[in-house]
């Protein structure tokens, strides 16, 4: 997957199964922040804080970075997400995680309707 930063996408790399490092991407998305405030019990805030004191769990990580894999498109297990984070080393994954919370924090700039918008128009024609 292509990092599209107009979309607020952020680069994670993590370890796989096979104990290879891969690049993955991190899309925020209101399904991911609604998927991540049910799964951990707290707001995005109240996470965005814990991180930044250093006082995110591994299943609190596991939670968002499985949300923002999803929104991607990717179908990666929450056991699986959780074992990657596992094998890449929470403090190597947490660095791109503060940076997916202070993405959602901030906005990602872009809405769908500036994704229509900024496809091509068919001959011409003008779309209602």
């Amino acid at each position: 997957m292509i990092v599209d930063p107009k979309r607020g996408d952020i680069e994670i790399e993590l370890v796989t199964e096979a104990d290879q490092r891969r690049g993955f991407v991190l899309r925020p998305s209101f399904e991911a922040i609604v998927e991540i405030e049910e799964q951990t019990g707290r707001s995005i805030f109240a996470l965005a804080r814990r991180i930044a004191r250093a006082e995110l769990g591994h299943q609190e990580v596991a939670c968002v970075v499985g949300a923002g894999l999803k929104a991607t498109g990717e179908t990666v297990s929450y056991d699986t997400v959780g074992e990657m984070i596992l094998r890449t080393g929470l403090a190597d994954v947490l660095p791109p995680v503060g940076e997916f919370l202070a993405k959602v924090l901030g906005g990602t700039g872009q809405s769908k309707d500036d994704e229509v918008a900024s496809q091509p128009e068919s001959q011409g024609t003008v779309q209602p």
